[in-house]
């Protein structure tokens, strides 16, 4: 079968984040397992681990890649004479013409849709409103990918009813992410007394990092002995910066810049906690990741995480924008080291059962061996 992705960076684009990444994943593991995989993306020409990359132009915003150019997929699509076509992120909108072009399948995927939660609207106009233009075109064109799409899958069982609630769209399936469970393994834990607490994300306000800063204030009194690491970069770092020089913590808490995602597991070894505080996730990537090398963590309700955290078992759960509750799990991690190692320890038998890759791409597998081709 061939398959088309259409989607926005390639593995040597700095630019990539977990969605991206997500995607590059999942296009690796068909091709292993003898799908042929075309790639669509804004920055590489050529193969990679068996996916054939095609860099095509894209129409642009603030620099980032937006919408693929049409005209271009079409000739891909009539020259290698493609079976299926996955679209993912704002590529969304290209769905309706393809479905008109074309008598293939199209599904379309987008794992950061995040944008309703975050500012709890139901009509897209108004974002025009709160002068995010961009915000308004993005939501626009994901609600025409999942309207025209053949079958809209999601990666969370929160994300699924999102769709539902802003759609007519009812063929939807949901399959969780997957980690690499060779490259993320249990790690040692690091020989000091002092505790290594880590975060990894983008640094923007719905991220939550500042509500992280916030907690470790409030513990100040504890006197706990700890570094806190914040690895990421974003346009929220400035205000970051701001607050932990404001709150004094500047010989503590540490920026430590963007990493590459080989280089994920080795920060998973140096820590001791992982903390997630987003306000919406789909499906955190970096949660899995933190299960399958066995440490335990702390993340928000955040929607996704419903998937992925089952309290006290493997993790801790908080409402998300909570500052005091956090420094609450944070103390409780830090006072029992033990029930934390058994928690790591219960994550990785979890993405063991639960959250492979292999068990990801069967069941996209599955799902795509469904549609006829002709």
């Amino acid at each position: 079968m061939k398959i088309l992705f259409i989607a926005k960076y390639s593995p040597k684009s700095d630019k990539k984040w977990g969605g991206e990444m997500h995607t590059i994943n999942l296009a690796t593991k068909l091709a292993e397992n003898n799908f042929i995989v075309y790639f669509i993306n804004s920055d590489f020409t050529g193969i990679y681990k068996k996916v054939i990359y095609i860099k095509i132009p894209y129409k642009k915003y603030h620099n980032t890649p937006f919408i693929a150019t049409f005209k271009y997929i079409k000739k891909i699509i009539e020259y290698y004479n493609i079976d299926l076509i996955h679209v993912f992120f704002t590529n969304g909108i290209l769905i309706k013409k393809l479905k008109k072009k074309f008598n293939i399948p199209v599904i379309y995927s987008d794992n950061v849709w995040r944008l309703g939660p975050k500012y709890k609207i139901k009509y897209p106009f108004i974002f025009l409103l709160h002068g995010k233009p961009f915000v308004y075109l993005a939501f626009k064109y994901k609600l025409s990918g999942i309207k025209h799409a053949d079958m809209v899958i999601t990666n969370s069982t929160a994300l699924s009813i999102l769709v539902k609630h802003y759609s007519n769209q009812r063929n939807i399936e949901v399959i969780n992410n997957g980690v690499n469970l060779d490259l993320f393994k249990p790690q040692k834990y690091p020989k000091k007394d002092k505790k290594t607490i880590i975060t990894l994300s983008r640094l923007d306000k719905s991220k939550g990092v500042q509500d992280i800063i916030k907690a470790f204030k409030i513990l100040e009194s504890e006197n706990f002995e700890y570094n806190f690491l914040i690895f990421g970069e974003g346009p929220y770092m400035r205000k970051l910066y701001h607050l932990v020089e404001k709150y004094e913590l500047k010989d503590k808490i540490k920026f430590c810049g963007k990493v590459s995602h080989s280089k994920v597991p080795k920060i998973f070894k140096i820590s001791n906690i992982y903390i997630l505080a987003s306000w919406f996730e789909s499906f955190s990537n970096t949660i899995i990741e933190s299960m399958a090398c066995a440490r335990p963590f702390i993340t928000t309700k955040n929607g996704g995480s419903a998937d992925q955290v089952i309290n006290l078992y493997n993790g801790l759960s908080v409402k998300i924008r909570s500052p005091r509750e956090l420094a609450e799990k944070i103390k409780y991690l830090m006072l029992n080291p033990d029930e934390a190692k058994k928690m790591g320890l219960n994550g990785r038998k979890m993405v063991e059962k639960k959250f492979s890759w292999e068990q990801e791409a069967n069941k996209y597998i599955k799902i795509y061996k469904t549609f006829k081709i002709k």
